[in-house]
């Protein structure tokens, strides 16, 4: 009996509760806690930006002519312009060329197909495509193709197609005349803008060219220089810079000297 009570002394002893201090919060613990909390918040915002830093600069790099000033305000004017019935009717003459992974604008003048773009557009393209912007698309061979003036003909297997008609008379040539250019300018298609002609421009073609005081951005050549009337006057091939005012200004071959070459009188 006597070693029975002793082992439950012992038993007794062995279960003993903990002290109360035990269950007690320790302050210095509470605030370690604290502030691994918040240095694993601060580490997790911090990757979070960076990710996010990461992804703005590869789409930026991706697409760095979608979301410029330049396209933001070509595209709303584009498509104020566009309104008019008959700048849209002519924008259907308009077409995308493409070969060798690059991208130019031509015009189709006949309705069987014969497209108008420059030499450079065109030049070592060994598989060329003309695409409409309805949709049909077609194979094209180069007919013509001369690189003093910087112009080349296409020709393509089509039947009532959109055209433009291109304009013999010589008045257009000079300043300040009103002008629309439709084009593939910075990735975009079909885009119009409006302008004035500047005069005539000795360039480095073999022919004097056309001044142009309107937005002009790479994709543009091989663009129509539309009057009024809705004839052609001319053909964009290139830019330049710091005639007047720092400002740029577009090039473009006269249609008289494709007419010309074309034997079109």
């Amino acid at each position: 009996m006597k070693r029975e009570e002793e082992e439950g002394i012992e038993r007794n002893q062995d279960s003993e509760e903990p002290p109360l201090e035990d269950f007690f919060v320790n302050e210095d613990d509470s605030l370690r806690k604290e502030e691994a909390v918040k240095k694993r918040k601060k580490r997790v915002k911090l990757l979070s930006m960076v990710i996010i830093l990461a992804l703005s600069v590869n789409v930026w790099g991706i697409f760095p002519e979608l979301f410029n000033l330049p396209s933001i305000q070509f595209l709303l004017k584009s498509k104020e312009l566009s309104n008019d019935k008959k700048i849209e009717e002519w924008k259907k003459a308009v077409v995308t060329i493409n070969g060798n992974g690059r991208k130019g604008t031509g015009f189709n003048i006949d309705p069987s197909g014969k497209i108008v773009t420059n030499s450079h557009v065109v030049d070592e393209m060994a598989s060329i495509r003309v695409s409409f912007p309805d949709g049909q698309i077609f194979s094209a061979n180069v007919i013509s193709d001369n690189p003093d003036f910087d112009f080349a003909l296409l020709e393509i297997d089509g039947e009532a197609l959109p055209s433009l008609d291109l304009n013999r008379a010589t008045d257009q040539e000079e300043a300040g005349k009103q002008i629309y250019i439709i084009g593939n300018p910075l990735s975009h298609s079909n885009i119009v803008m409006e302008g004035e002609t500047a005069g005539i421009y000795e360039g480095n073609l073999q022919i004097p060219v056309l001044l142009l005081d309107a937005p002009i951005h790479s994709g543009n050549s091989g663009s129509p220089v539309i009057n009024e009337n809705g004839k052609v006057i001319g053909v964009v091939y290139a830019t330049i810079d710091q005639i007047k005012d720092n400002q740029r200004f577009g090039l473009a071959i006269p249609i008289k000297n494709i007419i010309q070459e074309l034997d079109l009188d």
